[in-house]
């Protein structure tokens, strides 16, 4: 499945309710040219506010004097955002390069964690890993606290199992990166002695005359691990625009995260998803 976050809408606009009225009919007032169907998916892809919050349904009372905007700004990009599995219980998707995880400091809308609580009118939705917003690639969000905490524990006893692929300059053959890692305050990761631990295992799976196409799999999961452990061991991903070397200047960036594989937290099966490299 597809969805798209949403539409870039520009013109937009408010008015006070005049008595109290369902908003589905507030809206075919507003617009007597459009179906029901259309309206519903006005409130549905979240161009509809009321009193500046998104309606729960669009049968909603609204109540006089209330403020009603229609064809709101959007708060998100328009982006594909591709719906691999989805059940009660979790979701896996196949995150774009360019989209957020989950919410910074600097930025709250335009991730996919926010599209997925607006999807189903700010429902619960449980982060379980991240990509880094160059990275595209499979991630997994739990939908019930059940969901999150049986996850949450595969990803730190290191069941689950994540796969990446990576254009590297150079010929680093096949091995392990072992190091410790730290984020400073202008949010860069270096390699230290006293951070965290950070273990990534590879394989060169092509070579080209100055590029090696790499297989890597994370033992750890922290922070630009894969993009800082390349560069320091020197062999920086092609097209990196924050540890990259300035010839890549750009490149598009070169690392995707292909391979997801987990226990369901529900019925203990096996679950396993890949994607092309891209």
């Amino acid at each position: 499945m597809v969805f798209y976050i949403l539409i870039d809408y520009t013109d937009y606009m408010q008015i006070k309710s005049s008595k109290k009225i369902s908003l589905l009919e507030l809206l075919q007032e507003l617009a007597p040219e459009s179906s029901k169907n259309r309206l519903r998916s006005w409130v549905e892809m979240g161009r509809v506010l009321v009193d500046g919050k998104a309606p729960k349904h669009v049968n909603q009372i609204v109540e006089e004097g209330q403020e009603v905007t229609v064809g709101a700004k959007p708060k998100y990009v328009q982006e594909d955002l591709k719906i691999l599995y989805e059940d009660e219980d979790l979701v896996v998707i196949d995150k774009p390069k360019g989209l957020l995880s989950v919410a910074t400091d600097l930025e709250k809308e335009k991730t996919v964690h926010a599209f997925l609580k607006h999807r189903f009118h700010n429902r619960m939705v449980y982060p379980i890993h991240r990509l880094d917003q160059e990275t595209s690639g499979l991630l997994v969000f739990a939908y019930t606290k059940e969901a999150r905490e049986h996850l949450k524990e595969q990803l730190e006893k290191r069941t689950m199992q994540r796969e990446y692929r990576a254009l590297v300059h150079g010929h680093p053959g096949s091995g392990t990166w072992r190091c410790f890692l730290e984020e400073d305050a202008r949010m860069r990761v270096h390699v230290t002695k006293r951070g965290r631990e950070a273990v990534t295992h590879f394989e060169t799976i092509k070579k080209r005359e100055n590029y090696s196409l790499l297989k890597l799999k994370l033992e750890s999961g922290r922070k630009h691990q894969i993009r800082v452990q390349a560069v320091h061991f020197g062999y920086p991903i092609v097209g990196d625009p924050k540890y990259g070397i300035p010839e890549d200047a750009g490149k598009k960036f070169q690392l995707r995260a292909v391979a997801l594989s987990f226990s369901h937290p529900k019925t203990g099966k096996w679950m396993q998803f890949s994607i092309s490299q891209g």
